[in-house]
C-alpha cells in the first residue's frame, strides 16, 4: 500500500503544482496557496496587490478592503486541463468608510487521477482536493489601509487529509494616482496530516510587494510587482495593464514573468461586472479559461 500511495503521489505534484510552480517552489507545501485566483488578477499578470479594492482582496491583500465597494459578492471559476479545477469565492461588507470585513474560500483540486503502484500498474482512481477559508478584517486611517487575514486549510487525498493554519498581513498606501502595497502571505501557516507518524509541513511564506499607477487623463491602469516565496531565491516580476476605452468595457493584459495573459471586462448596470481571462495552461499548450462574477449590493 505504502508503495503505491508513493508512486501515485509523486505523479500528482505534477497535476497540483503544474510544472513552472514545481521548478520555483521546488514542491513546498500548500502551492495551491501561490497560485494566483479571479481573472482580473489574471490578466493582468498577476500584479495585483495594489489593485485588489474588491472582494477578492481576501485572498490578495485585505488591506484593500475599505476601499472600494462596499458590498459585493464575488464569484469565479477556472476551466483547467486534465480534471483540475479552480475555484474561489467571496463576500464584502463594509461597516463604515474605515472598517471592513471579507469572508472567502479557495479550492484547488483534481478528479479522476489514475493511481499507479511502483511498478507502473493502474490501481483506482482518487481525487485530491485543497481548501482555504479566510476571515479577514481591515481598517483604515487617512490614505493608509491595514489588513489581516485568518486561514483554515484543509488538504485530503487518498485516504489521508490534513488541517492547518496561516495568516496575512498587509498594507496598502494610495495617494492618487498611486497606489503601492505589500503583503506577507501564509505567515507560521503549518499543515498536520493524520497520519501515524503525525507528518507536519509548513507552508512557506510568500511576500508581494507592487504599484500601481492610475492615469487620471485617460483611462489606464498599470501596475508592476514582485513576488518572493520564503527559501526561494528568485524573485518573480509580473506586470499588467488595463484600457477603458467606455466606461461599461475594458481590455487587460500582462505578463507573468513566464507567460503574457489576456482578458476583458463588463460592466452589468445594477448587477456588477463580468470578467474573462486567458491564460497558458501549465500542464498542456492550450489555454485556460476564467470567469468571475461579481454583484454589488
Amino acid at each position: 500500500m505504502r508503495r503505491r500511495q508513493v508512486a501515485s503521489l509523486s505523479i500528482l505534484m505534477v497535476f497540483l503544482c503544474g510544472v513552472d510552480a514545481l521548478a520555483q517552489e521546488g514542491g513546498q507545501a500548500g502551492a495551491f496557496l501561490r497560485r494566483s485566483y479571479g481573472p482580473r488578477a489574471l490578466a493582468m499578470g498577476s500584479a495585483y496587490t495594489a489593485l485588489a479594492w474588491d472582494a477578492s482582496a481576501t485572498y490578495w491583500n485585505p488591506a484593500g478592503l475599505p476601499l472600494g465597494t462596499e458590498s459585493q459578492l464575488f464569484i469565479s471559476h477556472s476551466f483547467l486541463s486534465f480534471d483540475r479545477r479552480q475555484t474561489f469565492g467571496a463576500i464584502l461588507s463594509q461597516f463604515s468608510e474605515q472598517f471592513a470585513i471579507g469572508i472567502g474560500i479557495l479550492n484547488f483540486g483534481v478528479d479522476d487521477i489514475e493511481g499507479r503502484d511502483a511498478s507502473g500498474e493502474e490501481t483506482e482512481t482518487f481525487s485530491s482536493n485543497e481548501f482555504s477559508g479566510m476571515l479577514s478584517l481591515s481598517g483604515r486611517v487617512g490614505v493608509v489601509s491595514f489588513g489581516i487575514t485568518g486561514k483554515l486549510l484543509y488538504h485530503s487525498i487518498l485516504s489521508e487529509s490534513a488541517l492547518g493554519y496561516g495568516g496575512d498581513v498587509g498594507i496598502l498606501l494610495r495617494v492618487s494616482p498611486v497606489t503601492i502595497g505589500v503583503v506577507a502571505q501564509d505567515i507560521l501557516a503549518r499543515l498536520q496530516w493524520d497520519t501515524e507518524s503525525k507528518h507536519a509541513e509548513d507552508v512557506p511564506m510568500t511576500l508581494r510587494f507592487g504599484g500601481a499607477l492610475h492615469f487620471e487623463a485617460f483611462p489606464v491602469t498599470l501596475s508592476l510587482e514582485g513576488m518572493k516565496v520564503a527559501n526561494e531565491e528568485t524573485v518573480v516580476v509580473r506586470a499588467g495593464g488595463e484600457l477603458r476605452p467606455v466606461r461599461f468595457f475594458g481590455i487587460r493584459g500582462g505578463y507573468t514573468g513566464n507567460e503574457p495573459t489576456f482578458g476583458v471586462f463588463l460592466r452589468l448596470p445594477s448587477v456588477g461586472r463580468f470578467d474573462y481571462a486567458a491564460t497558458r495552461d501549465e500542464l498542456s499548450s492550450t489555454l485556460s479559461h476564467h470567469l468571475a462574477l461579481s454583484i454589488d449590493f
